[in-house]
């Protein structure tokens, strides 16, 4: 399968032949030897899943431009499901981060008052083209991501 595909539940719990992925030697032969190579694959599928924050910076006159795009429910709790009139619980980001040559750039503390898939920008001195930086945010729930690139 290739970098990036989407496999069904369906696909997870009953599809056969299942993919060969090497697996240790201890197992050879073992009766689960197939669900243990499959488990694998879909663990390597799931790591090599697409950033949910898309990350630009440009430098212009020695000042860097960042611009990021997070998709993110960003749920307040205080809307209720239409289908069920229950209250959807609150899922958002509580925090960004934005570094660049081992020193915080940004930091910001979000609450659920944002609205779904949240921009940031913002600009600041110091970097050059083809500098490293990372931006990253953890959500209420535990959730987190990170994602690096390259100053343009």
């Amino acid at each position: 399968m290739e970098e990036g595909a989407v496999i069904s539940k369906f696909q997870r719990e009953f599809a056969f032949p299942f993919p060969q992925t090497p697996i240790p030697s201890i197992y050879s032969g073992h009766p689960w030897q197939s669900w243990m190579s499959f488990t694998i694959y879909i663990t390597q599928v799931n790591a090599m899943a697409k950033s949910s924050i898309k990350l630009r910076a440009k430098v212009k006159d020695d000042v860097v431009e960042v611009k990021a795009l997070i998709k993110h429910p960003m749920e307040s709790g205080n809307r209720k499901d239409k289908k069920t009139g229950e209250k959807i619980p609150p899922h958002f980001i509580t925090e960004v981060e934005c570094e660049h040559g081992g020193k915080t750039r940004l930091t910001a503390s979000l609450s659920g008052g944002v609205s779904k898939n949240p921009y940031v920008s913002f600009k600041f001195k110091g970097g050059a083209s083809g500098d490293p930086i990372t931006m990253n945010w953890k959500d209420n729930k535990g959730g987190s991501d990170s994602v690096e690139a390259n100053i343009k």
